[in-house]
């Protein structure tokens, strides 16, 4: 994903923070789309195809990290082959003690996609998992600025998977 944006909405419910709303994190989506409209107004992905389940959320210092699973098998079947075109993160507000914030719901907080001619990564039709993780930095409480990156990283399983598919090539070298 080359591009990465923090929604309008999800710039309003990081600002609200200083004020004391809790912003917690709830899933995260994928889908194969395109936007067509400004990405900064979306709430939703353009096709979502399937959930991120967030599985840890971290913070030290003045960053925090949520780590999201993919995985393309749902409900036990496989997706078909597509190329993933973008991710989304998804947040509610919480008022300062806790309790569900109704005028500030569930909603796309952050989003990539890829940029002109990039089809993104081919996801095949064969179980496939990976970790996503994004890290958001928060700067100058006052102003409250939100610096978002996007890093993904293959789960150990497949590597190991994929080490013994190359390993059983007799005319592949493998160099660790």
């Amino acid at each position: 994903m080359e591009q990465f944006y923090f929604t309008k909405i999800g710039q309003k419910y990081a600002a609200k923070t200083a004020t004391g709303s809790i912003m917690e994190f709830t899933i995260g989506k994928f889908g194969d789309g395109i936007p067509v409209a400004e990405p900064m107004d979306l709430t939703d992905l353009v096709s979502p195809l399937g959930e991120l389940f967030i599985f840890k959320k971290t913070s030290e210092g003045n960053q925090v990290v949520v780590q999201t699973q993919f995985t393309n098998v749902i409900n036990g079947e496989i997706l078909p082959a597509f190329h993933l075109k973008e991710i989304g993160l998804f947040a509610k507000l919480r008022t300062a003690d806790g309790k569900e914030d109704k005028d500030n719901p569930e909603t796309l907080v952050a989003y990539a996609h890829v940029m002109g001619d990039d089809y993104g990564d081919y996801i095949p039709n064969t179980p496939t998992e990976f970790i996503i993780n994004w890290p958001f930095q928060i700067s100058n409480s006052q102003n409250v600025s939100v610096n978002v990156g996007l890093m993904s990283y293959a789960l150990q399983k497949d590597f190991e998977e994929l080490k013994e598919t190359v390993e059983s090539k007799p005319h592949v070298a493998v160099v660790y």
